[in-house]
């Protein structure tokens, strides 16, 4: 999929509903659709609230098709969606993370010996091991205890599974985004959609991201194969 040159003619917050829709649900165009139009409907709605200037308010179209959309239903829309991308699509690119840097040091002569969570051995550097990692940071999220050992298939079926074809977008969003807060990572990404460069830099990411991710599945560390993934290239 190439979408370098429809990225020059998008404003910040279609860029970014277009690209967040893509890694939340790669596989559900319905449910893609509707979380752009959400975001799109939700962002307007913002930008006519907080226009001082009337004048700037009446210039401000809304797009006849988002006209129809609920307020509620798109504010749950968005709030389903962006769940997934921090519970589901940055989890397993942290996940993902420390398997690519361990066949790259190996490439190199060295490895990486066991993980650490906090400065606390968390055991060895296995996707079983960072399964239970991200189901202990799913359940902090969700405000519930992090009695999470013997359960961490379920992160392996729902998350790392439906996250394969976007494993590398999501990757290179996660490492553009990163930060100490919630508020930090927030105010990174939406400096990434600022400018349509720095978008297309995300994607030149994710595209070398996708190649170490299918070298280190080939060395053993976890399945993907091609056709998992989809690739989505950028013009220029």
């Amino acid at each position: 999929m190439q979408i370098g040159s429809l990225l020059d003619e998008l404003l910040p917050f279609q860029a970014q509903a277009l690209l967040l829709g893509f890694i939340i649900y790669p596989l559900q165009p319905d449910e893609q659709q509707r979380f752009i139009d959400a975001e799109c409907y939700l962002t307007l709605r913002e930008v006519v609230r907080e226009a001082r200037n009337p004048q700037a308010k009446d210039e401000i179209l809304m797009p006849l098709h988002l006209l129809t959309l609920d307020l509620r239903r798109a504010q749950q829309c968005r709030k389903r969606g962006w769940r997934i991308l921090s519970q589901e699509r940055l989890i397993t690119a942290q996940m993902a993370q420390p398997l690519i840097a361990d066949y790259v040091l190996k490439k190199l002569g060295g490895g990486l010996h066991g993980l650490r969570e906090e400065g606390e051995p968390i055991g060895p550097n296995t996707l079983d091991t960072l399964c239970e990692w991200a189901l202990r940071q799913q359940r902090r999220m969700r405000g519930k205890p992090d009695k999470a050992s013997g359960i961490s298939n379920q992160v392996r079926q729902r998350a790392w599974k439906s996250s394969k074809p976007v494993l590398h977008l999501a990757v290179a969003l996660d490492t553009m985004t990163d930060g100490p807060s919630p508020e930090a990572r927030s105010s990174r990404l939406g400096a990434v959609f600022d400018d349509s460069a720095h978008v297309k830099e995300l994607l030149k990411r994710a595209e070398r991201a996708r190649r170490l991710l299918l070298e280190t599945a080939a060395h053993g560390k976890f399945e993907l194969r091609e056709t998992d993934t989809i690739q989505v290239t950028c013009e220029g």
